[in-house]
Order: C-alpha cells, then sequence, then structure tokens
C-alpha cells in the first residue's frame, strides 16, 4: 500500500481545486443547476471519486491534514445564508412572518426534545445538543465543526 500523506498547505490547495472543479462543473451540467447543488458539494464529490479509485485500483491511500477542518466547515455552513436578498425577503410578507415563527418553534423543539431524552438516559445533555437544531438546521457538517467546541467527544454514559 502506497500512502501520500498531504501538508496543511497542500490539504487546503486540493480543497481549492476541489471547489474550482465544482464551480466549472455546476455552470455547465443542467443536472446540477436544476436541484442546486452547490459548488463544494459537486467538486467534493469528483475529488471523492478520485480518491477511491486511487484506493481500489492503484493501492494508494491519500492522507490529509486536518487542522484546517473545523475552520472551513464552520465558514461554510454559516456562509451558506449569504446570498439572501433583502427585496425578495420583502416579498414573502405575512406569509414569510408566520413561515420564520413556526421555525423559531421548530428549532426550540429541536433542542428541548433532544436534551430531554439525552437527561432522561443520564448521557451528557451537550450530545442532545449536537443532535438538535444544530445538526437538523445546519447538517452533520456543522455539528462536526462544533464537536470540539461542545467537547461531545469526551462525553460518556453517566452512572445512576
Amino acid at each position: 500500500m502506497i500512502s501520500i500523506e498531504l501538508d496543511m498547505i497542500q490539504t487546503a490547495g486540493i480543497g481549492a481545486l476541489a471547489l474550482l472543479v465544482g464551480m466549472v462543473l455546476t455552470r455547465r451540467v443542467g443536472f446540477l443547476q436544476k436541484f442546486c447543488v452547490p459548488s463544494p458539494v459537486s467538486g467534493g464529490i469528483v475529488f471523492s471519486l478520485i480518491t477511491l479509485l486511487l484506493y481500489c485500483c492503484f493501492d494508494v491511500e491519500v492522507t490529509f491534514d486536518e487542522t484546517l477542518e473545523n475552520v472551513f466547515m464552520l465558514a461554510f455552513f454559516t456562509s451558506v445564508g449569504f446570498q439572501s436578498d433583502l427585496k425578495v425577503l420583502k416579498q414573502g410578507g405575512r406569509l414569510l412572518v408566520i413561515m420564520l415563527s413556526l421555525l423559531v418553534v421548530i428549532i426550540v423543539l429541536q433542542n428541548l426534545v433532544p436534551m430531554g431524552i439525552t437527561r432522561l438516559m443520564g448521557v451528557d445533555t451537550l450530545i442532545g445538543m449536537a443532535s438538535g437544531s444544530i445538526s437538523m438546521t445546519g447538517g452533520h457538517g456543522t455539528a462536526g465543526g462544533f464537536a470540539n467546541f461542545l467537547n461531545v467527544w469526551d462525553c460518556t454514559v453517566q452512572a445512576q
């Protein structure tokens, strides 16, 4: 087995290359535009398939430096809403206010229910937070980005 270990700069460069490939793909492939697939996702899929091909066919394992992983994940998932337009939001009117009100209630419930369940199970409530609105609203990438902050990996079941 051949192992290729990339340092922080090389890993960031590969990520930037994957992003550029994704931007070109998303512009040229109608399917990706129709279903609003983000450029980082389409480029990431292509890069994942390339590394899979290297691993399965050529017995080459690529290892990446994870120093900037959480920083980039949080930057990506918190910047998703930057494309919203105030003019479009104003056109939503009353219906948009109702929808936002319902979303606030749902997000609160997404936190209370898992935190209550973890408390009943004797598990640290931070695990409930990680499985609540952080992952339900932001996705698994956001939950992974917040994992170190919440110290979820060190949580253990408490003896009752």
